[in-house]
Formats: C-alpha cells, sequence, structure tokens
C-alpha cells in the first residue's frame, strides 16, 4: 500500500447506476484490527448513455478476441486512468460539468519519445449526436500524440503505453481521437492498427471516415480481460500506421475504468510500493502561501 503522509490525500472516482425511485447506499466496512474513515464525498449526476447506457439500449463494447454487452443495470465502474494525451493536465473545474480530471500521458509511454505537435485550432470542433461535447473537453480532442516525421523509422515502431492494472477483473478501455491534420483531406489518408495486450483490437482505422470529418471529435471503446496469468498485470495499449499517404499514428484521450466482478466486488490486492507505481488518483497538495 502506498504510505499516506500529511501532505497526500487520495481520490476514488466511480461510476454507479442509480435509477429513478432507487437510493443510492455508500458504506464503509473496514477490515479485521483496522478502521474505517473518509473524509469528503461527492455525488455527480452525468448524462445515463456517457459511460453506461439507458436500460433500453445496453452498451455494446467491442472485446478484444470475442464480443461483450456491458449490462448497465449492475455494473459498476472504477476510474483508474483518464488522460489527455499529448496535452497538459486538465483540471476538473475545466471538465464539461462533471469535475472529471485530465492527467497527462507522459508516465506511461513506453520507448520513444513521441512528439505532441501543436495542431490546427482554427476550425472548430464539429460535436455530434454520438459523440456530444460533453464527452470531453475540447483540450482533449484539440491535442494529440503522434510519431514521428520520418515515415520509414514509423512504419517498423508502435506508439506505445502500459498501464498497471489488477488481474481477474474486466477492463472498459475508451480512446478518444479527432483528426485534426489540416493535410488529411479524405478518407484513407491516415490509417492505422490499435493493439491492447498484444491482441488487435482494431485493423486500419480511419479517424476521418469514421468520424465524419476533419476536426470531429470520436471514441471507441473496448473490453479487455486481464486473466490472473498476465505477467505483471500490466494493460498494454499500442498504435501501429498503415501504409498510407500519413505513416503516422495518434491518440488524443485515453480513459480506462475496472469493470466489477459479477458479485459486485472492485477490490484489488493491496499494491506493492516497491514494484508498483503510484496509482494516477494520489495527488500532492499545494504549498499553502
Amino acid at each position: 500500500m502506498h504510505l499516506m503522509t500529511n501532505e497526500d490525500f487520495l481520490i476514488k472516482e466511480f461510476v454507479v447506476p442509480v435509477w429513478d425511485n432507487e437510493i443510492l447506499n455508500v458504506t464503509f466496512i473496514p477490515s479485521s484490527n483496522s478502521y474505517a474513515f473518509i473524509n469528503g464525498i461527492e455525488i455527480v449526476s452525468m448524462p445515463s448513455g456517457l459511460y453506461l447506457s439507458g436500460r433500453e439500449i445496453p452498451l455494446v463494447a467491442g472485446v478484444v478476441g470475442k464480443s461483450f454487452s456491458l449490462d448497465n443495470i449492475t455494473t459498476s465502474l472504477e476510474t483508474l486512468y483518464r488522460l489527455n494525451v499529448g496535452g497538459i493536465r486538465i483540471e476538473n473545474v475545466k471538465d464539461t460539468g462533471m469535475y472529471r480530471t485530465w492527467g497527462q500521458d507522459e508516465g506511461y509511454l513506453v520507448g520513444s519519445d513521441w512528439t505532441s505537435p501543436l495542431l490546427n485550432k482554427s476550425k472548430p470542433l464539429q460535436f455530434t449526436a454520438s459523440t456530444p461535447a460533453y464527452t470531453a473537453p475540447e483540450e482533449v480532442y484539440t491535442t494529440s500524440r503522434m510519431m514521428s516525421n520520418d515515415s520509414s523509422f514509423n512504419s517498423k515502431a508502435s506508439m506505445t503505453w502500459k498501464f498497471s492494472v489488477d488481474a481477474g477483473f474486466y477492463y472498459l478501455v475508451r480512446l478518444h481521437f479527432c483528426e485534426l491534420l489540416k493535410e488529411v483531406t479524405g478518407p484513407g489518408q491516415h490509417v492505422f492498427d490499435i493493439f491492447i495486450n498484444n491482441q488487435t483490437a482494431e485493423k486500419c482505422i480511419d479517424v476521418f471516415s469514421m468520424s465524419g470529418g476533419n476536426g470531429f471529435p470520436m471514441y471507441i471503446d473496448y473490453i479487455v480481460m486481464a486473466d490472473n496469468g498476465m505477467q505483471g498485470k500490466d494493460l498494454w495499449l499500442a498504435l501501429h500506421p498503415q501504409n498510407a499517404v500519413y505513416v503516422d499514428s495518434f491518440l488524443n484521450g485515453l480513459e480506462i475504468f475496472k469493470l466489477n466482478q459479477s458479485d459486485g466486488n472492485l477490490a484489488g490486492p493491496n499494491p506493492d510500493p516497491i514494484s508498483s507505481p503510484a496509482p494516477p488518483v494520489w495527488h500532492q497538495r499545494d504549498e499553502e502561501n
């Protein structure tokens, strides 16, 4: 367990479905020879279809290796990672009304120091019914992580991130995209593959074509199982470019949620402070003036 000092505090965030005429109960039960305490609780409502669709239309996410229907009645989510990829940290007061904090991705990159280009912001974003403006702050979609200017090097490489997770759980991985390169003017010009845990999640993704054009935000959901035999309990994400006009891959934002087990459990083992990095939800208090 990460040692808390009087300078640290911990925030745990969950997405819990609560329907009409239902009551949300929050109960703390201490472990043996311990005690439970809480300093504060915030409850924020959000659109029913943002992460868990309404009862009539359950969210169906592509599962790496098989299909998966996400139950929107008994499924709860624990937020593990929420990143503004290639951009600055976005504080919760600058979110779209749901007080979500978007961290930076540098600490999770593996290998080469990929670029964070200054993208064309002169054209306003075009949000759609499938990706409403509250999905993520505009800053998420107007910054990105890309590869290099060397197409030959890019064709032999993958842009990769690694995230520490608990084995024995399903995870919802949400990837945010927006094609902002003004040079991309049509389908098939900027195409890449998505791999999660060394399995193909998506072949030949064309954000321009899938989203509706340049400047149209979109996201894709995947469900992946971190089985108990997974070495190191790490979740790997890799993007590899196809041989197109622009041999490159990019990502604007990322969210990873842990799904509860069939008995409702979301608890994992205490992290090893030596081998595991501190979770992204730990924050350092600003020093008082």
